[in-house]
């Protein structure tokens, strides 16, 4: 069964449900149709470790659970979980009666933490505005406090609560308008980018990139052209282990349908890849995987003849431009899922992302997917755990945090926790280089979880524990490689080492 969720995106939001009972609605037909309840049952190790299921609507004003959670999580020190919510029915007639305004929320860990709210955006535009609310997550900045962006604001807001304005867009466009998430650098200052005009706002902005100082203070390190591109919150930027910065624009670019670029810390702007038009732009920020490349999605492309070109795809793209589509997505095979949303590195080495639509449910999927293309449909969102996933997850110690923009018992979205089964593998050398004239040995250390068998590859071949620590025969110079398999329910993951055995 296939389950369509009228949806609502000023300023490329993420869904809003237009209907405040058609969550119910469906999820009863869900469940008069005999619809599986979960598709992790299918899958060994998959396991739903939790959900909490936001209020919305007339319960709002009692208990200020929110609705339509979007955008990126956050994870404090403590383990908690901030987020924010883009609201219903909030400054628009068309969404009916009931107005649920967007919040800023945190979620504790432990039976005594439970769910607090920790600000509700009022209706005016000072103070972020109902059609001016966050739409694009959190981050936690250098200083411990968390900061994100309304369309004409950079905000933070403190552990406890207390909420301020730490940036005002120049309302003459020199800056771009907010609305993307911001990434914390390793300079310990915050980038982001900045949308351009439309919808009437900053009408003679393109957007760009800036770069964010301890003070608030703004310094625009490139300002995009139409032949770039316009970015209209694409998400966050991503510092690779290179140390510059990547990201797409939402359109533009050489065939419109947007771009993915290189900025490094001082302002240095390439771009690497112009979207082709059949691929219908970008729709995730990107994410870079343990083998150092880059990995986004793609929202999907309907020709002017109506045929669907795909619902979707899954690319993994070099950091010198060379592009693999990885996963197609589409209509006819909407059980793995259709219409591809935000991704994560796992530390198993795989790509983790969620799908808007489609699934065994109906209500969109989990998938993972590896660099050449291997792709796995985990979990299948029902409705009453949930629909509508479209952020970017959260991977913590290989489980898996995410949101959901409808369904949950209120029909107004759901934060989950999953345990996919993940197994990882972490295996290194204490010395990278070994003289074979006097250590003789390299010496491996190696942990490893949620797996039942590991063996050695190389020159240490066996079986090995979880953990432990080895020395290793080196019986010839040259670079030796040692490998470690282990294996879980339903994967394996392959880890690496690699040693110089110098005369």
């Amino acid at each position: 069964m296939t389950v369509n969720l009228k949806s609502h995106q000023p300023h490329n939001t993420a869904l809003r449900l237009r209907d405040r009972h058609t969550a119910a609605r469906w999820l009863a037909a869900l469940l008069l149709a005999g619809a599986a309840p979960s598709f992790a049952d299918e899958v060994p190790g998959v396991v739903l470790d939790g959900s909490y299921a936001f209020l919305g609507g007339p319960q709002f004003s009692l208990n200020g659970g929110g609705e339509q959670p979007v955008g990126r999580l956050a994870r404090g020190p403590d383990g908690s979980v901030y987020g924010v919510t883009a609201g219903y029915g909030a400054g628009d007639a068309d969404y009916g009666e009931i107005s649920t305004p967007p919040t800023i929320f945190r979620i504790k860990p432990g039976a005594g933490g439970g769910f607090t709210t920790l600000h509700r955006f009022a209706g005016t535009q000072a103070q972020g505005g109902y059609l001016f609310g966050p739409s694009d997550g959190l981050v936690r900045g250098a200083d411990g406090h968390y900061y994100g962006t309304t369309i004409g604001d950079i905000f933070r807001i403190t552990a406890d609560g207390t909420y301020s304005i730490f940036h005002h867009f120049d309302p003459a466009g020199s800056e771009g308008f907010g609305g993307a998430a911001l990434t914390l650098g390793r300079d310990g200052r915050l980038y982001g980018v900045t949308g351009g005009g439309a919808f009437g706002i900053f009408p003679n902005s393109l957007g760009g990139v800036i770069r964010i100082e301890a003070d608030g203070q703004v310094t625009v390190l490139h300002r995009f052209t139409g032949a770039e591109g316009r970015a209209l919150a694409i998400g966050n930027l991503l510092q690779a282990r290179d140390g510059n910065f990547y990201g797409v624009t939402c359109c533009g670019g050489a065939a419109g349908a947007g771009s993915l670029f290189r900025i490094t810390p001082a302002g240095d702007y390439t771009v690497l890849y112009a979207f082709p038009a059949d691929q219908g732009g970008p729709k995730s920020p990107l994410v870079q995987g343990q083998d150092g490349d880059l990995y986004g999605s793609t929202q999907g492309y309907i020709d002017s003849e109506g045929e669907e070109r795909s619902a979707g795809t899954v690319f993994r793209i070099t950091t010198a431009g060379e592009v693999h589509t990885l996963h197609v997505f589409s209509v006819a095979r909407g059980e793995d899922g259709i219409y591809p949303g935000g991704l994560v590195a796992g530390a198993d080495g795989r790509v983790y992302g969620v799908a808007r639509g489609g699934g065994r449910a109906g209500g969109g999927a989990l998938f993972r997917i590896d660099r050449d293309g291997r792709y796995e449909a985990l979990y299948a969102f029902d409705g009453a755990h949930g629909a509508g996933p479209a952020a970017p997850l959260l991977e913590v110690g290989g489980k898996l945090y995410g949101s959901t923009a409808g369904g949950g018992a209120h029909g107004a979205g759901t934060l989950f926790k999953l345990d996919p089964g993940m197994v990882t593998v972490k295996l290194a050398a204490l010395a990278t280089t070994v003289h074979a004239a006097t250590d003789a040995k390299a010496i491996l250390a190696w942990t490893a979880a949620r797996t039942s068998a590991c063996v050695a590859g190389g020159d240490w071949a066996g079986n090995r524990p979880a953990s432990g620590v080895a020395a290793v025969p080196t019986p010839a110079v040259g670079t030796r490689v040692y490998t470690l398999t282990c294996t879980g329910l339903n994967e394996s993951t392959t880890a690496r080492a690699t040693v110089n055995v110098l005369p």
